[in-house]
């Protein structure tokens, strides 16, 4: 979903429970930012915070 919104022209992205209450909050926070600031693709981001 991040990604699509991104490419759609979005500039950011807010996230709640699902990030916070995940086992590794910080892991999921930094593969997006991959995802939202770096370009990454869904699945690259996954395997370098190794999410997937």
């Amino acid at each position: 979903m991040a990604k699509i919104a991104v490419e759609a022209g979005l500039s950011g992205i807010a996230f709640g429970r699902k990030i916070f209450k995940s086992k590794d909050p910080e892991r999921l926070v930094k593969a997006l930012r991959e995802i939202i600031h770096k370009g990454a693709s869904v699945e690259d981001a996954a395997k370098m915070f190794s999410i997937v």
